[in-house]
């Protein structure tokens, strides 16, 4: 319990202000409902010594209707405030998450793979806070419910409370004999379920692949085995949660059958009414129902934590880029006016695989590169290197003009220094005009003109239009790529394998484009196409 407040401490500690009010609204609502008892009990025993109904029958109706409308009025206050801040709860612990993954060496991100990255940042972050605002509702409800109980129990009869004690007692000590053990369990089924959704995801995703390579029913065969396990430690939980359910209805049972049984001899001996006696079990109720509550928490905790330690592993990623002090000179307003890009002596390996080794190069501003090599030969990790995705696994030195690279600040170098036009390129499920400019403010008109000048049909798409992956050719995908590239306007532009979904005239359109740019740029194209390399200036050899 104690690692979830931990955890979520600074988002609550961001909304300190509303827990106050959230509190007292949490409190109103028990003590309202717990004042129906004490109505319902003095109006029995008024019913019992009077023959006649009269003005105090309509008192204690309208008594009983005032507080159950103040009741429920508290409520739906408490509903509002709760799902008004959870909300904003959830947003901000996924920012955060989204800012930190951003910030982070995309090769230690890879160590999540996407299926558990989603459910960190969908499903974890949801489940955390609502458990907390749950359990803060259940702590100071059931607390204010199990002190009142107490008290109307005791001013009833003194046994009574006695016997309800021992049976708490009972819930507690359940509690810590089972504790453990639902922890267990429930970090098994969720593992297991992980496995299971992150096989099924890379049977959707790879679809392709294993079709064309005859491996249908070795991913079938390793999916049912997967879901083998997922069963038996879903089996496992529930039979588990029911035993657990059915001992404490069986606690529940026989605590309410000893109290009835004690309560009726309590009624002939005359030692309380018959509204005092039915105020006292639906106190007995009430207290029983809080103190289960407690330990239905703390049970439910457990199932909780698997998805702070998601969340921590992910957040808890070091930022590999972040340095103490960035050489102010190479901030954002001094970006455009990057001269050169110097490759100094610069070796990387990835695993236990040395990717390359001893590349130097300059690159310089008006010039074209072509950096070509045989496929494995490092020429996309030398992209890698230059937007500082390798920061672990380099040896050598890259400067911009004469600043390291680890004195520009990360964000900096991707947002204002560096443009990729990927090899595969990425389409999001938008408009076009989104995945053109990704909501920033562009000239629409140049977008539109660049578009044209790369022979995308702009009769068949605008862009307000909306695309994904699915509606697209490839062709069209890589021009979106290219337009998103050209449009960001950076001093330093990157081309994966460019022209190899476009047909020989896009080619030619986009081999024009480029030349018209270079010279206020540092154009790097990786490409196998020799009409492209020919228009550079100079070659790298990987």
């Amino acid at each position: 319990m104690n690692k979830i407040f931990t955890f979520i401490k600074p988002w609550l500690y961001k909304y300190k202000r509303i827990l106050p009010l959230l509190s007292m609204v949490i409190i109103s609502s028990a003590f309202l409902s717990l004042i129906n008892p004490w109505i319902m009990g003095n109006f029995i025993d008024f019913l019992s010594n009077n023959d006649r109904l009269g003005m105090d029958t309509s008192g204690y109706m309208m008594l009983f209707v005032s507080s159950t409308i103040l009741s429920l009025s508290a409520s739906y206050i408490h509903n509002i405030i709760v799902v008004k801040y959870s909300t904003k709860i959830v947003f901000d612990i996924s920012k955060t998450t989204l800012e930190h993954i951003e910030s982070v060496n995309n090769n230690d991100l890879g160590m999540l793979n996407s299926s558990s990255l989603a459910q960190a940042i969908n499903s974890d972050t949801n489940q955390i806070v609502n458990f907390v605002f749950s359990f803060i509702d259940c702590a100071v409800k059931n607390f204010i419910e199990l002190i009142v109980s107490a008290y109307f129990l005791i001013k009833i009869n003194y046994t009574i409370f006695i016997i309800v004690v021992i049976f708490f007692i009972l819930y507690i000590f359940l509690y810590y004999i089972v504790k453990e053990k639902i922890f267990n369990l429930n970090k098994v089924f969720i593992e297991e379920q992980v496995k299971f959704f992150g096989i099924y995801e890379n049977l959707i995703k790879f679809q392709k692949f294993i079709s064309n390579n005859a491996l249908v029913s070795p991913m079938i065969s390793c999916i049912e085995d997967s879901f083998q396990y997922l069963y038996k430690s879903a089996i496992s939980l529930q039979r588990f949660i029911y035993f657990l359910r059915s001992l404490d209805s069986f606690i529940t049972m026989v605590s309410q059958l000893i109290v009835f049984v004690f309560g009726i001899y309590l009624i002939q001996s005359g030692e309380i009414t018959l509204g005092l006696f039915t105020m006292a079990i639906s106190y007995i109720s009430t207290f029983m129902s809080s103190s289960s509550n407690f330990s239905i928490f703390w049970k439910e905790s457990s199932s909780v934590l698997p998805s702070v330690y998601r969340l921590e592993k992910l957040i808890n990623i070091p930022y590999s880029f972040k340095v103490s002090k960035f050489d102010e000179k190479y901030r954002i307003n001094n970006a455009a006016s990057i001269e050169r890009v110097n490759v100094d002596n610069l070796s990387c390996k990835v695993g236990l695989r040395q990717v390359f080794s001893n590349v130097s190069c300059v690159m310089e501003k008006g010039k074209v590169y072509a950096v070509v090599g045989d496929n494995g030969s490092g020429k996309s990790t030398l992209v890698d290197c230059l937007l500082y995705n390798f920061k672990k696994n380099i040896a050598g030195e890259i400067y911009f003009d004469d600043c390291l690279i680890d004195k520009i600040d990360l964000y900096d170098l991707r947002k204002f220094y560096i443009s990729v036009c990927e090899q595969t390129p990425v389409i999001f499920e938008g408009s076009l005009g989104f995945n053109l400019f990704f909501g920033e403010k562009k000239e629409e008109e140049e977008s539109l003109l660049l578009l044209d000048k790369l022979g995308f049909d702009l009769a068949k798409h605008n862009l307000m239009d909306i695309i994904s992956e699915s509606t697209l050719s490839e062709g069209e995908k890589q021009k979106i790529a290219i337009a998103r590239t050209i449009l960001r306007d950076n001093p330093i532009e990157i081309y994966d394998e460019p022209s190899s979904s476009l047909d020989y005239s896009s080619k030619t359109k986009l081999i024009n484009i480029i030349n018209q740019r270079k010279n206020n740029k540092i154009t790097i194209i990786i490409s196998h196409d020799k009409e492209i390399i020919d228009i550079c200036d100079e070659i790298i050899s990987m």
